[in-house]
């Protein structure tokens, strides 16, 4: 409550059916208790304008508190993470590390029954690293070739190894995020793009840019009214394979091949 002398006083009002206010500055007139117009602002799990109470009869009317929810919003996701990427016949995938930076725009109703559902479109991606096994190229038939992508076979040091590529992830997704209480809320994607090698793409088979599709399903705790913490389970599908040593050249992999992915990240939301 803002009064006249510039006081202001905060109320919770959750699961109140009637409370005695202290209102500052608002004078009774008349025996009526009917005084000027005292201004407000609602606080709860998004953000409000600030909005205008009558007195009338010694209460206070506030009408409608919803119609001062703003219904745009804005924020800025800074994640990071990793997880198990899989490629062609591996047995065991290799763990691959990125960040994520995604920017979105929400719209959430004020409709009673809607007002906890947002739908956000969102765009960015991220960057981290990708897996290119090492294949030593002899002259010695004898030489036994290179196993798997921890280089753990009958080879020299420096006949085996892994080289690791910066890899980069472009993606727009629409996605619908729902209000489960004041601080928690359940949020879901589909995002849609391209990833691509920004170094070191040598290794990687194909030439072209590659369509792919990553789901995801988070989890928002907020912290303070505009930060919020995020966990978020994102896979990614439709990526290149990366080459991988093999028993021989018909089990390598072949342009039109793909590899998929499993990212566990963490991070901060700062909305606005």
């Amino acid at each position: 409550m803002f009064g006249e002398d510039g006081a202001e006083r905060e109320y919770g009002v959750t699961h109140v059916d009637r409370l005695l206010l202290k209102v500052p500055g608002a004078g009774l007139q008349g025996r009526g208790g009917t005084c000027e117009s005292v201004r407000f602002k609602p606080r709860g799990d998004r953000a409000y304008d600030e909005l205008v109470a009558s007195v009338e009869d010694g209460e206070l009317v506030l009408g409608r508190p919803e119609r001062g929810a703003r219904r745009v919003s804005f924020n800025l996701s800074l994640l990071f993470g990793g997880g198990p990427a899989w490629s062609g016949n591996l047995e065991t995938p290799p763990i691959y590390f990125s960040g994520l930076a995604m920017f979105a725009v929400r719209f959430r109703p004020r409709r009673p029954g809607w007002n906890r559902v947002g739908f956000e479109l969102r765009s960015g991606g991220t960057l981290g690293r990708w897996g290119v096994p090492v294949v030593a190229d002899t002259d010695d038939e004898l030489d036994p070739p290179m196993r798997n992508l921890e280089g753990d076979d009958a080879t020299t040091s420096e006949q085996s190894g892994e080289e690791r590529i910066g890899w980069a992830r472009v993606l727009v997704e629409p996605g619908v995020v729902v209000s489960l209480q004041e601080r928690i809320a359940l949020g879901g994607g589909l995002g849609m793009g391209f990833s691509l090698p920004y170094r070191g793409a040598n290794d990687i088979t194909g030439d072209t840019l590659n369509f792919i599709v990553s789901p995801n399903l988070d989890l928002r705790f907020r912290l303070r009214r505009w930060l919020r913490l995020v966990v978020q389970f994102r896979g990614v599908f439709g990526e290149k394979e990366f080459e991988r040593p093999a028993e021989d050249e018909g089990n390598r992999p072949k342009p039109g091949d793909r590899a998929q992915s499993l990212l566990v990240l963490g991070g901060l939301q700062a909305q606005f």
